[in-house]
């Protein structure tokens, strides 16, 4: 995982996930979703996806079952996990 890096462009963008998905893994990290959706969740998804990369977070983009957009990142340790959600989804 890369560090969680700021930038002007994105520096207090939040990021709105219809929903959030917060596990543990193996070690002590945790994985993360932020899913959309709706007529924008594609959209949404993607420019999530971009905005966390810009910031050091390597993600997945994938489409869920019910027609959701998914950005998946992490394993993440805890303090940088907990910044990304302070930072980006409230």
């Amino acid at each position: 995982m890369g560090e969680l890096v700021s930038t002007s462009q994105d520096a207090g963008q939040c990021l709105h996930p219809n929903r959030i998905a917060i596990w543990p893994v193996e070690g002590e990290g945790f994985g993360v979703d932020f899913t959309y959706h709706g007529a924008t969740g594609f959209a949404d998804a993607e420019a999530a996806e971009r905005i966390l990369e810009n910031h050091g977070l390597r993600s997945r983009f994938m489409q869920e079952l019910d027609g959701a957009w998914t950005v998946r990142f992490g394993p993440i340790p805890r303090d940088p996990m907990r910044a990304v959600l302070d930072r980006f989804a409230w």
